[in-house]
């Protein structure tokens, strides 16, 4: 959730980030709001020490003339209180409606840009591989080597779904263990959360009003299927407080995700590369505010290791302003090199979304030297996404015969330590 008080603090800064991200925001009605919420506030707390007053008055007063006076003006002051707070809620709820509108502010070194030809390529690993005979995509070659099959997935749901089929299983779970081994060697406690999840939670991520329309809902109940664990992750420990020596607290969650993909018809949509389900490990982060920076480039590294450790070429690129998202801070994509298509692809995400979730489900840490509780940062990244990983592996693993050769780092999570698909 947006502070308010950075808006009284630095009315510009918030205008600079609504302008390069090219959004708009009622800045002068949020204001006038959050002044006669906290009018009302000390009005609210006047009145209840003068009833809190009479209330005494009343206990000790020996004539009941002057006694039923009192009373009555209790009685009064009560009625005015009720007024007061229907009118608080009032405002508190239209005031929340226009700041929960309110995109998480831009870190300073994010480059500008309007959309995604504005992002910033920071590196890139890895030489496409050259190929000597007709390069197939990951749909030929799972269908013909019998992984995954798009035509099923039609009869059971429709259009962007699909079934993964035999060595194809054992590929994503071959991929899960991997991954997850990295990251508990790094600290990472595994999790499988729910994935589904209440409307509170979804707004409290900022998942809602944002995404909502990529969100599933479930007929009939508060509830919503997640299009990532990231949202269960930041829900763990809603409405708590950390202790400062606990943190960073670090979690690698792998669950089946949902989205409906509204709007990105005709957009990388063939195969696995843009389906209405897939499965991810995702790196949750609950972090010390002035760590958090340095978290974000550690996570980044450990996608890197994970992709290097594949064998699969990528590049890093920084989102700008135009891209980056209403809810994170600073992201980085890493992009995998597509054999069949000649280019690059979004295959993980990482992102700092500093205070801006926490505030929304009230996540706060004890200083350990003493003070008030203060909001801790939260930061998240894909360690892998199966689906579009499998692309990658299909591509740029596969031979002149039409077989596939698993990476040598996935081999010891295969049956036998199989070494070829085919």
């Amino acid at each position: 959730m947006f502070d308010v008080d950075i808006i009284k603090k630095d009315r510009a800064l918030v205008e600079e980030m609504l302008k390069k991200r090219g959004a708009e925001a009622p800045i002068d009605r949020i204001l006038s709001l959050d002044e006669e919420r906290l009018a009302l506030v000390r009005k609210i707390n006047s009145l209840r020490e003068e009833r809190n007053r009479l209330s005494q008055e009343v206990k000790t007063c020996k004539d009941q003339a002057t006694r039923d006076r009192l009373i009555e003006s209790n009685r009064a002051i009560r009625a005015e209180v009720s007024s007061a707070e229907a009118k608080l809620a009032e405002i508190e709820k239209e005031l929340r409606s226009l700041v929960i509108w309110m995109p998480n502010l831009i870190a300073p070194e994010v480059p500008y840009g309007p959309d995604e030809s504005g992002n910033v390529v920071v590196r890139t690993w890895g030489e496409p591989r050259k190929f000597d005979f007709p390069v197939k995509d990951h749909v030929e070659l799972g269908e013909k080597l019998g992984l995954l099959s798009m035509s099923m997935g039609a009869k059971a749901w429709g259009t962007r779904t699909y079934y993964l089929l035999n060595d194809g299983v054992f590929l994503e779970f071959a991929l899960v263990r991997y991954c997850l081994d990295i990251l508990t060697s790094e600290g990472f406690k595994p999790v499988i959360p729910p994935v589904m999840v209440r409307s509170d939670v979804l707004e409290g991520t900022r998942h809602y009003p944002f995404f909502k329309d990529q969100i599933y809902r479930i007929e009939g109940e508060d509830l919503g299927l997640v299009g990532t664990s990231e949202i269960p992750l930041c829900a763990m420990h809603a409405g708590e407080i950390l202790e400062e020596a606990d943190l960073p607290l670090k979690y690698a969650g792998y669950s089946p995700c949902y989205r409906t993909e509204l709007g990105s018809g005709g957009r990388d949509i063939r195969g696995l590369i843009r389906t209405h389900h897939f499965e991810k490990v995702e790196m949750f982060v609950f972090d010390l505010p002035e760590n958090s920076a340095k978290t974000h480039e550690y996570m980044v590294s450990l996608e890197e290791r994970i992709y290097q450790g594949l064998g699969i070429p990528y590049r890093v690129v920084m989102m700008c302003s135009g891209d980056l998202g209403p809810v994170a801070y600073k992201k980085y994509d890493l992009e995998f090199w597509k054999p069949a298509d000649g280019v690059y692809r979004e295959i993980t995400s990482c992102s700092n979304c500093t205070d801006f979730q926490s505030r929304g489900l009230n996540i706060r840490y004890r200083p350990a030297a003493g003070g008030k509780p203060e909001y801790v940062h939260t930061l998240n990244g894909t360690a892998t996404a199966i689906g579009r990983t499998l692309i990658a592996i299909l591509e740029n693993y596969q031979n002149a015969d039409g077989s596939v050769t698993v990476p040598e780092v996935l081999r010891p999570y295969m049956p036998g330590g199989k070494s070829r698909i085919g």
